[in-house]
């Protein structure tokens, strides 16, 4: 059973917020994407109320890479101090390239940005997060890759007690799902065993993320099938990929009643 809910929100301005809170009565949270506190603020005020609380997002242009890695410029990565004492979700990942999504793509994307590229500001990126989670909680969100690989591009954060790691697990974009998932079964039990509940998972594609086109659940039941492997893993803490996607479906409250069929 799960002990907390996290929802993040890409698209906010695809969201009908009113019909989305009428779903929710039951505690979670909502990191809502934001270039500024301006955004954030605003969201802040539409979405928030007795059962959501809501978290910023930070994102960057798309030529500043919209991620963070060590990549990005410290310019750029000067920008999280601006959300300072905030609840922040921050994604390490290497810099937006491809303008769809495609398997291959993705694999010459791989083969280049985790083998072939250098992150001269992986150290400064992290020592800037480390610094900021002294008063800011802060959700560091990442690939679901062995250490050495995350090592590089500045994703192997240090939790503590500001600080917690999450990792996707969009088993809907992959093809080979079972051969996928008994890797994420591994990856899950040893992060799980490490980390506690300092770790956080994150179940998707319900909706497109920011190429368009990316695979999404085919129905409710694809999504059920991961809540129930998450729930048998002994995973404490969901996230959901993601709002506009669920509001977007024909049905959305049925994708709002399989989460709550695993809270406590």
């Amino acid at each position: 059973m799960f002990k907390s809910v996290t929802f993040w929100s890409e698209f906010p301005e695809k969201v009908d917020w009113n019909e989305f809170k009428k779903l929710i009565d039951f505690k979670c949270s909502v990191y809502v994407i934001s270039h500024n506190i301006k955004d954030y603020e605003k969201w802040n005020k539409k979405v928030k109320n007795k059962f959501i609380d809501v978290g910023a997002w930070p994102a960057l242009s798309f030529e500043e890479g919209y991620w963070f890695s060590g990549l990005t410029s410290k310019k750029s990565i000067d920008k999280l101090k601006d959300f300072k004492g905030l609840n922040i979700k921050i994604d390490l990942e290497p810099p937006i390239r491809m303008k769809t999504y495609s398997d291959l793509q993705a694999f010459a994307y791989a083969i280049e940005f985790f083998l072939f590229r250098n992150y001269p500001n992986s150290n400064y990126l992290k020592q800037t997060i480390n610094k900021l989670s002294k008063d800011t909680k802060i959700i560091a969100s990442g690939y679901p890759f062995p250490k050495f690989l995350s090592r590089k591009y500045g994703g192997d954060i240090r939790i503590n007690d500001s600080l917690k790691k999450n990792y996707f697990i969009y088993t809907s974009m992959l093809p080979f799902k079972s051969l996928f998932n008994k890797y994420y079964k591994w990856f899950i039990r040893n992060k799980i065993k490490e980390e506690n509940d300092n770790c956080m998972f994150a179940l998707g594609c319900i909706g497109p993320g920011i190429y368009g086109n990316e695979r999404v659940y085919k129905n409710v039941n694809e999504f059920a099938e991961d809540l129930e492997m998450f729930n048998n893993l002994n995973v404490k803490n969901l996230v959901v990929f993601e709002v506009s996607g669920i509001m977007n479906r024909d049905n959305p409250k049925e994708w709002i009643e399989a989460i709550k069929g695993y809270l406590k």
